[in-house]
């Protein structure tokens, strides 16, 4: 389930971007602008629980690389099918902590779309 807001000649979708993206035409849009999650920064499930008041606080949840590479790639296969050629995606990414060590996870994320879909990227516009 998602929403819709339109603003100007535009509109804006809020939802699960991977049931959004798959209602979407071939090459239907202009601009993308996503954030990704952090491959276990913040347990999702459990963050919206906290904030709905259902829990007191919410734990982190490991998952694999692997698992987040393909949770990637799944989602990004179908933004680059809805974005028109000449379009642009905006990918917001910053580093972040784990285990108390940086991992420069923009690099890594931005590693895993462009390779797997041979694109080129510019980082830190």
């Amino acid at each position: 389930m998602f929403r819709e807001f339109r603003v100007g000649n535009g509109k804006i979708i809020q939802g699960d971007c991977l049931e959004v993206l798959k209602t979407l035409s071939e090459n239907e849009i202009v601009l993308a602008f996503t954030s990704p999650p952090y491959l276990n920064a913040i347990n999702y499930e459990e963050h919206i629980e906290k904030i709905n008041g259902k829990k007191e606080r919410w734990e982190r949840k490991d998952i694999s690389y692997d698992e987040y590479k393909q949770f990637l790639v799944d989602r990004f296969r179908e933004l680059l099918r809805v974005v028109r050629p000449g379009g642009f995606n905006v990918v917001n990414i910053s580093p972040i902590l784990a285990n108390q060590l940086e991992i420069e996870e923009r690099e890594k994320v931005l590693r895993i779309i462009f390779d797997e879909f041979s694109r080129e990227y510019c980082s830190d516009l």
